[in-house]
């Protein structure tokens, strides 16, 4: 599997890939993904063996910009300076899942909120770092960002999600236990 994961480069009109269990991932098949610069809709769930720096030198030559779907579910080494670099190279997200991504915290996030605007789903399920300082800037930066998971999330207080949901009327939000925000 994993000279296959090589040879995806070769794909240049590629638009969709989708690898739900990338455990056998590793570097040189990330390298080849991030040529593909067609891609709108990826999704690398599992990816155990990408290293941090796996991240930032995928996402940081900008060719993976027209991506507008990014899966990166239980890709447990990435970090918050990988995420940072995907946002700022991938602009035109609307589908942003990081669920069980373990590393991140809010510093990261906030770049989510500032560098990706067309956000309509964000999920954090699982991100048990998250304090919630970054919601604060939900409601100026993503006014189209529609569904927010933050399932699992043991340190984000459930006051700040209602007023959250008080001020966007459109944004569901899935609180600690799964349950959506309803305000009091």
């Amino acid at each position: 599997p994993i000279s296959v994961f090589a040879n995806l480069g070769e794909l240049i009109y590629l638009e969709f890939l989708s690898i739900s269990f990338a455990e056998n991932l590793k570097s040189a098949g990330m390298a080849a993904i991030s040529t593909l610069s067609n891609l709108e809709w990826l999704k690398l769930r599992k990816g155990s063996q990408l290293a941090r720096s796996d991240f930032s030198s995928a996402f940081g030559n900008g060719k993976l910009k027209k991506l507008i779907h990014l899966d990166l579910s239980e890709c447990s080494k990435l970090s918050d300076f990988g995420l940072i670099t995907i946002c700022k190279n991938c602009n035109r997200l609307g589908s942003l899942n990081l669920s069980w991504c373990w590393e991140l915290t809010d510093a990261s996030l906030q770049y989510v909120i500032m560098f990706c605007p067309l956000l309509i789903n964000l999920n954090l399920c699982g991100v048990v770092r998250l304090e919630g300082e970054f919601l604060k800037d939900i409601s100026h930066y993503l006014r189209g960002l529609q569904s927010l998971d933050l399932e699992q999330c043991p340190s984000i207080e459930s006051a700040s999600l209602q007023d959250l949901v008080l001020f966007n009327s459109g944004l569901k939000i899935k609180d600690y236990w799964g349950e959506e925000v309803a305000v009091d």
